[in-house]
């Protein structure tokens, strides 16, 4: 599984860190975080991980996967 975190900058006086992840079809989906630091966004990711990896050894499909767009 692929992912990585960063820093969005765009929005003048906040910061938001973002998420970006590779779905089990191989998509890459990007995602604006709650998270305020750096290992807290890491966190996300890693569950976001461990969600997709027990959804593919059960064969169950991930219900909370949505598609996150940018205004």
């Amino acid at each position: 599984m692929r992912g990585r975190v960063w820093q969005d900058k765009r929005t003048k006086g906040q910061s938001a860190w973002c998420i970006v992840w590779q779905d089990l079809d191989g998509r890459m989906h990007r995602e604006r975080t709650v998270a305020t630091t750096k290992a807290q966004a890491q966190a996300l990711l890693h569950k976001k991980q461990s969600e997709l990896v027990t959804a593919q050894i059960t064969g169950q499909p991930l219900d909370t996967v949505k598609a996150v767009t940018f205004s």
